[in-house]
């Protein structure tokens, strides 16, 4: 990628953030955002009063992922930003976007995502070989979570280590984490896919959520049930 390319990018980036930040009614605010490193994407996790809280996705091309919890602005290609203000008010009014609380087991288990991650592990899904060659030309069902092999693996080097995983609690969640954007993922070889925790979402929702310091290894000792992700807390 040109430093052109990274400056072209930084400026919309800019111009998507002011006019979704002057959009927002004045109950909601931004509190976290990133910007693909790979397309136009954009993603902003808006928070509303009373734990109430919506993902954005602003992009030129559609979602490759199903049943993700987000509100998706199609920017058109090429983008068309002279209607993006008040299109997004329009959109932002109705009742029916994808709205989500963040529960205690959730807040629990991303305390542990980055507790794994500080020990280089990850969670590692392995994706249908037709999804996986596809390159993102094939949907990927969230429910897929619940259905494919899962794993815990080291992020740097999955031949090193790939434990098997099956916890169906803990799967619902990381998937539904994924499809809010808490969670980014890299394709790795044999139809891998890596699951890293978005630390810039995670830590500002910590920060609002968790400030008492909940003792989340306990939380999770409740609901979950894999001896390999119990050995770990």
């Amino acid at each position: 990628m040109t430093k052109s390319t990274i400056d072209n990018k930084a400026l919309l980036f800019n111009y998507l953030y002011k006019n979704v930040a002057k959009a927002l009614p004045a109950t909601c605010s931004i509190r976290a955002a990133n910007f693909s490193k790979s397309d136009i994407s954009a993603y902003f996790l808006l928070k509303y009063a009373h734990n109430l809280w919506l993902t954005l996705r602003t992009a030129d091309h559609p979602l490759w992922l199903k049943n993700a919890q987000q509100l998706q602005i199609d920017l058109g290609d090429p983008a068309d930003l002279v209607r993006f203000s008040a299109y997004l008010k329009k959109c932002l009014a109705l009742k029916k976007n994808n709205y989500f609380h963040i529960t205690l087991a959730e807040i629990s288990i991303l305390n542990f995502l980055l507790s794994l991650e500080q020990r280089g592990l990850i969670c590692v899904l392995r994706l249908p070989a037709k999804i996986s060659s596809s390159h993102k030309s094939l949907p990927l069902n969230l429910s897929m979570f619940m259905t494919q092999d899962f794993y815990l693996g080291q992020r740097n080097n999955l031949n090193h280590l790939l434990l098997p995983i099956k916890d169906e609690e803990f799967q619902k969640i990381v998937a539904r984490l994924y499809g809010r954007n808490f969670l980014f993922s890299q394709f790795s070889g044999h139809s891998l896919l890596k699951l890293l925790p978005t630390n810039q979402w995670i830590l500002p929702v910590l920060s609002d959520l968790d400030q008492k310091n909940t003792n989340w290894q306990q939380n999770c000792q409740q609901f979950l049930s894999d001896k390999t992700l119990l050995k770990q807390l």
